[in-house]
């Protein structure tokens, strides 16, 4: 299933995912919506008062053509609330925005498609729809630290009589942390807190090993003997030992988190690489013009056509020149399908940065299969990128600058020899790897 797969909106799976993909918000508006509130919109609408009549539209039109676009299918849904909806109608929208409105749920899709999934799974497996429900019941709050692996979930649970956190630690790149608090408290005994990993991180691991003290963001203040406590929508006040558990326990989760966080790193060799996207790294900055080139390259080199080394990349239909992507060749018996992808976030500037996204196949599950075959690696394809396919697209395009008689005396060098002596940073070509010598 892609972007342009045919599916109802009524589809429960894809309401969910579509909620929860842009964040429980109206695309739209931005004001928060919740379930019952959700209208899944149509950007072309299905019905329409009008038709294009601008060439502008017919191009843009034919280019949806292109892709096998069809308006029931997640490339057209957007959340909105029911105002906006009812605001849009059925009018079609001037090309730029919809260009607009396009590029962002292509951006979505696999984020959608993913927690469609997962609600599928949830729906297939009642018990994991309920599990945080199910560790909340057994009010347990001594707690030996456990940690329990199975190839779906991570569970961490740690309790030490006034607190007890049940977590789910992260098993791929693109896995979050997410908790569940409960607290012994008089009054507190039926709040189970439910954090996603955004808010674990800004208040229980801003502050790590700081102890009790208002450099933690979930102690608001410190009274004598009250401490008060502040999480997302609640505020209240404790005592010393709740305050310390909490401190005890999230200090344990961020070193089990990180540790974890730091094999998931090494297991798709991006340790040395800045993660500007969950599951997505920064390899290189470099000048458009030879993103632009590399572009060019890997769209006339089919892996499903061409039978030459070269010929590893899938053809794609783009408007910005933003994405490369590394396929196996049809010829190559690999348990392999995607290798690699790579895409340019700004096309705007002069310089671009380029990004690593995991290669995937029905072959091996998320973090299964990097071996530099099948799957490959950020620093095996930042090496490749630099030291295989830049040398020859600039060897291929250079000029032979050998005059007459050095055409007649004087051999060529060969693309190996140009390769010994290339040295990439003459060409304006950054590398981001943070494991990088100094000059």
């Amino acid at each position: 299933m892609d972007a342009y797969t045919y599916i109802k909106k009524s589809d429960e799976n894809l309401r969910n995912a579509i909620h929860k993909a842009y964040g429980k918000k109206c695309f739209y508006c931005g004001e928060k919506i919740n379930m019952n509130q959700l209208e899944v919109d149509h950007i072309i609408p299905i019905c329409v008062t009008t038709k294009p009549t601008t060439t502008e539209m017919e191009d843009y039109f034919n280019e949806l053509e292109e892709k096998n676009f069809i308006k029931d299918c997640i490339a057209n849904y957007l959340p909105a609330c029911s105002h906006c909806n009812k605001q849009k109608g059925n009018q079609y929208l001037a090309v730029g925005n919809l260009r607009y409105y396009h590029e962002q749920t292509i951006r979505h899709t696999n984020k959608v498609l993913k927690l469609m999934e997962k609600f599928r799974y949830a729906k297939e497996d009642p018990k994991k729809e309920r599990e945080f429900e199910a560790l909340s019941r057994g009010k347990d709050y001594i707690q030996k630290k456990t940690i329990s692996e199975t190839p779906h979930d991570c569970v961490y649970a740690y309790g030490l009589g006034a607190v007890r956190v049940n977590a789910f630690l992260p098993m791929k790149l693109k896995g979050e942390l997410a908790c569940l608090i409960l607290f012994k408290q008089n009054g507190l005994i039926d709040c189970n807190l439910s954090l996603d990993e955004i808010d674990i991180k800004t208040y229980f691991f801003e502050g790590y090993k700081t102890g009790v003290t208002t450099s933690r963001n979930y102690i608001w203040y410190i009274d004598s003997d009250v401490f008060a406590i502040k999480l997302p929508n609640n505020r209240f006040s404790s005592d010393f030992e709740t305050a310390e558990q909490l401190s005890i326990i999230f200090d344990d989760l961020y070193d089990e988190y990180y540790k974890r966080k730091d094999v998931l790193l090494n297991t798709v060799g991006a340790t040395y690489f800045e993660e500007v996207d969950k599951g997505e790294f920064l390899l290189l900055s470099l000048p458009k013009n030879i993103w632009l080139g590399m572009v060019d390259f890997a769209q006339k080199h089919d892996h499903f056509i061409g039978d030459s080394e070269w010929d590893i990349f899938k053809p794609l239909s783009l408007v910005d020149n933003d994405h490369i992507m590394i396929y196996k060749n049809h010829l190559d018996n690999t348990k392999a399908d995607v290798l690699a992808e790579l895409y340019v976030k700004d096309m705007s500037r002069s310089y671009v940065d380029v990004v690593w996204k995991a290669g995937y196949t029905s072959h091996f599950r998320d973090m299964e299969g990097f071996d530099n075959k099948s799957k490959w690696k950020a620093d095996y394809t930042h090496g490749w990128i630099l030291n295989e396919f830049i040398p020859y697209l600039i060897y291929l395009n250079a000029p032979d600058d050998r005059n007459f008689l050095q055409r007649i005396y004087k051999r060529k060098l060969s693309l190996e020899e140009f390769k010994a002596g290339f040295d990439y940073r003459k060409f304006g070509i950054f590398s981001r790897s943070l494991n990088e010598p100094d000059d």
